[in-house]
């Protein structure tokens, strides 16, 4: 408020010493003229830098996009302040200077002349860290169920980094550093750039002082795998990366389990019972390793909700069944947040749940399918083939096959899994085909996208698509 009124002051003192001829000038007052020229000249020649750059990578056309920048706004500038044409190279000397700041700015960055992305701590001088990968926690929800002053319930989200930040000490420093070296030498382009996809990984650095260093690194997702593995089987790592691994059975009001048919609550498990499943799905969530992950594909999710998890979602079904969707907006995300992934290989926390009466089989064999349509990208050459075949024809750029034989279709139910919880295990190694299962449920036709999993496909499927392509 003080910093209102002052500069609310400031103006008006401006406003009186306004001078009275000042009507027919582009400024009314001509100290303020080279100040705004200047700042406007140095951010359009470093944004018009950074634009090129963006464009091409190229340090050629970032140097031109910056003295495009540069000179055209002063050019311009100067126009508009004397109503002159002749007068737009007017102060050559600021419109030099502008320019070297401009570039100067720009190659700080671009070359990281103040050592910003050469930083690397030495190993006694960290007493811990906080490590964010995307990978990993793409899928985790963070936060907790809250209420609004009208009483309606909603999901209070919390960011990625900042829990992880406020909840990990990670203490292996050896290949923390390990990790960061890599990253600090991808990022300077000391080791030859991979092909594979990005990920984000993203520091936090406790020194031994107190002081915080933060650093965000995109780099290989294959590079980096040793190193991510070791911290991935951290347990220090894993409680602060997913919050279900600190939670604790008093905290537990209610579990649900959920595929693509439904959620099911389980309202029959004692106060032991969910003690037992909730520490069985703790210690097996906690020995899945990463290779796993690249092989197994969730068979369901999990939830174990707290108290106020429940009196929200209570509140939701009321509002479903007596069809008031008013607060549906705030409560959907509460519907559907802090579900966790079932993995085949949770053989002890499959047997619990089975024993409530849980289906924990694959989605696709408790489905009626109608048809399944797999398609995939044509190849060069089956474009060519195609063109060849049909010249004057449409040429499509897709090839797509329709399996409806029943015993086809049974043996594709077994093999196939529902592509929406691949969401929950970014890692799941699947073929490049799309594949859409019909299926008709009470009279009405549905279609669930699915995927082959890696190195799944039949040889039928194969055959057939051979034979589309000829």
């Amino acid at each position: 408020m003080a910093i209102v009124v002052i500069l609310a002051l400031i103006g008006l003192l401006l406003y009186r010493r306004r001078p009275s001829e000042a009507a027919g000038k582009a400024m009314a007052f001509p100290v303020t003229c080279p100040v705004i020229r200047i700042l406007i000249v140095l951010l359009s020649g470093i944004g018009l830098g950074s634009f090129f750059w963006g464009m091409r990578e190229s340090t050629g056309w970032f140097v031109f996009g910056v003295l495009c920048g540069t000179i055209i706004s002063h050019c311009v500038i100067e126009i508009i302040y004397h109503f002159d044409f002749k007068r737009l190279f007017d102060h050559k000397g600021q419109l030099i200077v502008c320019g070297l700041v401009s570039l100067a700015v720009m190659s700080i960055f671009r070359y990281d002349l103040l050592g910003y992305d050469k930083y690397l701590p030495a190993a006694d001088r960290v007493r811990s860290a906080a490590v964010s990968v995307d990978v990993l926690n793409s899928w985790t929800s963070y936060g907790s169920t809250d209420q609004m002053q009208d009483g309606t319930y909603y999901w209070k989200s919390v960011g990625r980094d900042e829990y992880i930040y406020d909840h990990m000490e990670y203490q292996d420093t050896e290949n923390l550093l390990k990790l960061a070296s890599y990253c600090v030498d991808y990022v300077n382009e000391k080791v030859q750039p991979y092909a594979d996809d990005l990920v984000s990984v993203n520091i936090r650095y406790t020194l031994n002082s107190g002081r915080h260093v933060y650093r965000s690194y995109h780099v290989p997702a294959g590079e980096i795998e040793p190193m991510v593995n070791n911290m991935y089987a951290d347990p220090e790592f894993q409680q602060a990366t997913y919050p279900l691994m600190a939670r604790t059975s008093e905290e537990v009001a209610a579990v649900r389990y959920k595929d693509n048919t439904g959620i099911t609550r389980l309202d029959r498990l004692t106060a032991e019972e969910k003690k037992e499943l909730l520490e069985s799905y703790q210690q097996e969530f906690q020995n899945m390793t990463l290779e796993q992950m690249k092989s197994e594909y969730p068979l369901g999710l999990i939830r174990f909700s707290t108290e106020k998890d429940e009196e929200g979602l209570e509140k939701l079904n009321r509002y479903n069944n007596m069809k008031e969707r008013y607060a549906y907006y705030y409560l959907e995300e509460l519907e559907n947040c802090d579900y966790y992934p079932v993995y085949p290989s949770f053989t002890k926390t499959l047997a619990l749940l089975q024993q409530q009466k849980v289906w924990t089989g694959n989605d696709m064999e408790k489905f009626n399918v109608t048809s399944i349509d797999i398609g995939k990208d044509m190849t060069d050459k089956e474009r060519e083939m195609e063109v060849r075949s049909d010249p004057y024809g449409t040429q499509e750029t897709r090839m797509t096959v329709t399996i409806d034989d029943p015993a086809e279709l049974e043996a594709l139910k077994k093999i196939l899994v529902y592509e929406g919880r691949t969401y929950y295990n970014p890692m799941y190694q699947a073929e490049v085909l799309e594949v859409e299962v019909l299926t008709e449920q009470n009279g009405e036709v549905q279609s669930y996208p699915a995927i082959f999993p890696e190195g799944s496909i039949p040889d039928f499927v194969e055959q057939k698509m051979t034979d589309s392509a000829n």
